[in-house]
């Protein structure tokens, strides 16, 4: 049996995992899908304060407070941010970090950093005039990609707004990576690649194994097979093949 911490991602609650969580749970794992702050079914919280280390923080407090030990660690998206930024802090209890298309910038800059000139001034036009300066309204899911009417339909009345602070508060330039194997999966029928830059500033890199699949950007939905093999492989600390 193996502790797998799995973080969601923008806009989503820990609905997002209940089919890879069921899963997981089932081969004997102890598995946590926290909801963030001010997400999903705790979306009556959402406040303007709320950012990238007020997670961080929620994250590091659930880790103590379970006691995960050998764990692995798993982020979505903005979960892999908070993956990412998280690792260093617990890194004496993890086995592995699994990135599912993980939004991770660079050291000193921010999520919103990432994002083409035309994505960043829609989302501050969208905040200025719907979201009180500071809320993001969920995307339509079809830009990620791969959904089919189902899945579109079951999914967007779920999603939930976000705190922009969550996509301009900046990544430490100190950040410390847990000596662990990371593995990184990414959709390359998505064109373009909106994690083109993740892809490469991590192909490799020491510790670091990337893998290519289908489906999108929601993979534990669109993808679960993918998902679970991704996982399989760093509980073995085995390695990726370049597509699964």
């Amino acid at each position: 049996m193996t502790d797998i911490l799995l973080v969601h991602g923008s806009w989503h609650g820990s609905w997002a995992w209940d089919g890879v969580a069921a899963t997981l749970r089932k081969h004997g794992h102890r598995v946590l899908t926290p909801c963030l702050k001010g997400l999903g079914s705790d979306a009556v919280n959402l406040a303007p304060e709320i950012g990238l280390f007020e997670h961080v923080d929620q994250l590091a407090a659930l880790v103590h407070e379970e006691d995960l030990q050998n764990a692995l660690l798993v982020g979505h998206s903005y979960g892999g941010a908070l993956a990412h930024v998280l690792e260093g802090r617990i890194a004496d209890r993890l086995c592995a970090v699994v990135h599912l298309e993980g939004a991770i910038a660079a050291p000193g800059e921010a999520i919103i950093d990432m994002w083409p000139e035309a994505r960043r001034q829609a989302t501050l036009a969208q905040i200025a005039e719907t979201g009180d300066g500071w809320r993001v309204t969920p995307p339509d899911p079809r830009t990620w990609g791969a959904l089919n009417d189902e899945q579109v339909a079951w999914l967007t009345p779920k999603l939930t707004p976000q705190s922009i602070k969550t996509y301009r508060d900046i990544f430490p330039v100190d950040l410390k990576a847990a000596p662990c194997p990371h593995y990184y999966l990414y959709a390359d029928d998505r064109v373009p690649q909106p994690y083109a830059a993740v892809i490469e500033r991590f192909s490799g890199a020491p510790d670091w194994q990337l893998a290519a699949t289908e489906g999108g950007h929601e993979l534990m939905i669109t993808n679960p097979d993918a998902v679970m093999r991704i996982i399989e492989v760093a509980l073995e600390s085995g390695t990726l093949p370049p597509k699964l």
